[in-house]
């Protein structure tokens, strides 16, 4: 098996592309293929159609299906390999479909990428996307393609059916991750805040009953055993010795003992009714 040269392929590939076939797209013994009229992205409902100089984006992370804007009809004794060029792959354009097309298949190449960059990739109606190389086989092969791909010259119903949803990229994981994240944190500080707020709560109510509990009514017993009148009581009975002590003498500035006049005639005015009384009793 050999690749065919520049040379070789302005010989065979009028034929094998038809009315679409432009010399000047044969680069580097390879063919430059252009995006077609006929797009669909997973985040569409439906396939697309392109008029000259349309646009479609793939977003990041999603995948796309991409019809060429030419049209094959290999011969039996030719295999072609194909790729997204280097430009597209630079942007995180990648092709997961097949990369090559059988000896006798027919129709448009659909090609399934997706996009591993990190920003939006935007594509145009006949933008010179794909290249295809092709290479010679030892003989004819004696059964060429047949499969359910032979004519294609659509995006077909099925094809959008089983591409169909939003696929979840690394980048949209990502923020999702980072959203996440916060949300996780915030809710953190929401209960450590609950946490303490309930912990000083819960001292506040224990110091409460523990006030009403234990310490006023230790207090309350305290206060009983000491009050003003059992103090003077106290007082009184510690006084009462001292003041029944003679009070018949004053000292005076000299420190010399004077009897206490007031206090003398006092006593003896006692005496005296002390006296009467027991004379009365006994004349009677």
């Amino acid at each position: 098996m050999s690749f065919l040269a520049s040379d070789s392929l302005k010989e065979r590939l009028p034929k094998i592309l038809g009315a679409k076939y432009d010399e000047q797209n044969i680069k580097y013994g390879a063919y430059e293929l252009h995006l077609g009229s006929e797009v669909f992205v997973t985040t569409d409902k439906l396939k697309k159609k392109l008029v000259e100089n349309d646009q479609v984006e793939i977003p990041a992370g999603q995948f796309a299906l991409l019809l060429t804007d030419e049209s094959l009809t290999m011969p039996d004794d030719l295999i072609a390999f194909i790729s997204i060029k280097f430009g597209e792959k630079f942007r995180g354009l990648i092709n997961i479909s097949g990369f090559h097309v059988d000896p006798g298949f027919r129709g448009r190449l659909k090609f399934s990428v997706y996009n591993a960059g990190s920003q939006p990739v935007i594509l145009s109606r006949g933008k010179s996307l794909f290249q295809i190389w092709f290479a010679s086989l030892d003989k004819k092969e004696k059964e060429p393609y047949t499969g359910k791909h032979k004519d294609q010259e659509w995006v077909s119903d099925e094809d959008v059916m089983e591409l169909r949803g939003d696929i979840a990229s690394p980048a949209v994981l990502k923020s999702e991750l980072e959203k996440l994240r916060t949300e996780v944190e915030t809710h953190l500080r929401v209960l450590d805040n609950k946490f303490w707020a309930t912990l000083v709560i819960g001292i506040m109510i224990a110091g409460v009953v523990l006030k009403t509990m234990v310490f006023d009514p230790l207090i309350a017993t305290t206060n009983s055993k000491h009050t003003p009148q059992n103090v003077g009581d106290e007082r009184n009975t510690q006084l009462a010795p001292l003041m029944q002590k003679d009070t018949s003498y004053l000292s005076n500035k000299n420190g010399e003992r004077i009897i206490n006049t007031d206090s003398s005639l006092r006593k003896n005015a006692n005496r005296r009714s002390i006296d009467s009384g027991s004379t009365t009793s006994k004349k009677k």
